[in-house]
């Protein structure tokens, strides 16, 4: 007996199955495509705005190392701090820093 009926059979379940995900694909790019788009342009957007201010804003805690804490001089360090800086250098913005009340902000 032939083992040619079986790979016929083989073969097409595996070509409707590429079909589907294939279809699938195209379906999701489709509706994703301008969700991505929207996305992005509100993200270049809020960069314009940043750049035009001149300053990155970021607020961060001062209590949980090694992310922001105050060191003995009573200055903010840490990895938020540090990226914080980096990402303002990189943007070629200043480099400045603010002291505001917690509470203040809560509200």
């Amino acid at each position: 007996m032939s083992d040619r009926p079986r790979r016929t059979l083989t073969n097409r379940r595996r070509l409707l199955t590429q079909g589907v995900a294939i279809s699938g694909l195209a379906v999701a790019s489709t509706t994703l495509a301008p969700a991505m788009t929207r996305a992005q342009d509100e993200a270049e957007g809020r960069l314009k705005q940043v750049t035009d201010r001149g300053r990155l804003i970021v607020g961060t805690g001062s209590t949980n190392p090694p992310w922001h804490y105050e060191d003995e001089n009573g200055n903010l360090v840490g990895f938020d701090i540090d990226m914080a800086k980096l990402l303002a250098g990189a943007l070629l913005l200043g480099d400045e820093s603010q002291r505001r009340d917690p509470e203040a902000l809560a509200g």
